[in-house]
């Protein structure tokens, strides 16, 4: 029998607690998201109900029910207290789709590419630096940070375009970085490091311009596949190398992600900090593993 109810933080507690053995796993960034959700009042009922079969436990619904007790708020969900048991190995466990696939428009899928690396930004920057799996946006959050940023993406996309043309660096990525640097005053800057990447015959040979255009003259580096780590730190790197008026023999690539007007100096220290961090948290994981081994 289907039910509306709120979920209450309590209750999805004591369904987490009698969830289905073989319950998939729960994905931190799907409950980032509904928790992002709740916590604008964006949440609505929706017709998939979380699924409980008995004694067996329920088998749908546990990031509702961790995102409802991480926001510490109570949703509107249904409930069907007596589902099928046998419906486990058929219900949809696919992901959500990309947002990307309700944006048709070329001009439109680069600004909603740059609102989400702007989102990205904004997230990942506000906690220790590191690498790994980005996180997910839904639809209307990528579509609030585009409409946001509308006057920024209409001056910078004709340099995103233009650095593409010249670097095959993705435009999305560079329309991001350039809206970042527009919300530090840094328009003109930007605008001097799009034209020199264009025309970079007359700079000195270390200048970042010139080592980003001529590193992607090379068939190798324009056509083999990239991850986002590498795209970001290559760019950023070297605005932040134009920006500071210095002059470089290599743009090196790292785990770490540069934020844009930071300094080569001052990225170096926090990647060395990071790195030390790292470090000791092995040598603790070694330490307790051995312990562990000799009990």
């Amino acid at each position: 029998m289907i039910q509306e109810t709120e979920l209450t933080p309590e209750l999805a507690a004591q369904l987490l607690a009698n969830a289905h053995p073989k319950q998939r796993r729960i994905d931190p960034q799907t409950v980032a998201r509904y928790v992002r959700t709740i916590e604008a009042g964006r949440w609505l009922l929706i017709p998939d109900p979380i699924l409980v079969a008995g004694e067996a436990g329920m088998f749908n619904g546990g990031h509702r029910c961790t995102a409802a007790i991480k926001a510490h708020r109570s949703i509107p969900v249904h409930i069907d207290w007596t589902a099928d048991p046998a419906l486990f190995d058929h219900i949809d466990t696919g992901r959500g789709r990309s947002a990307y696939q309700f944006i048709t428009d070329k001009s439109a899928t680069i600004r909603a590419a740059a609102a989400r690396v702007t989102l990205w930004y904004a997230q990942r920057f506000s906690r220790a630096l590191q690498a790994g799996p980005t996180t997910r946006f839904d639809l209307e959050e990528i579509l609030n940070e585009t409409e946001r940023r509308s006057d920024a993406f209409d001056a910078m996309l004709p340099g995103a375009r233009t650095t593409y043309q010249f670097t095959t660096l993705p435009e999305g990525i560079c329309l991001g970085a350039y809206a970042i640097a527009v919300d530090l005053n840094l328009q003109e800057q930007v605008a001097t490091f799009v034209s020199h990447i264009e025309d970079p015959a007359d700079l000195p040979k270390g200048d970042p311009c010139r080592l980003l255009a001529d590193r992607f003259r090379k068939q190798d580096n324009r056509s083999r596949r990239r991850n986002m780590v590498d795209d970001w730190t290559i760019l950023v790197r070297a605005f932040n190398l134009h920006l500071e008026g210095k002059t470089t023999s290599r743009l090196v690539l790292s785990e770490f992600w540069p934020r844009v007007a930071e300094t080569e100096a001052d990225f170096n220290r926090r990647r060395n900090v990071i790195s030390e961090q790292r470090n000791t948290v092995d040598e603790h994981r070694r330490l307790r593993s051995g312990k562990a081994a000799a009990r």
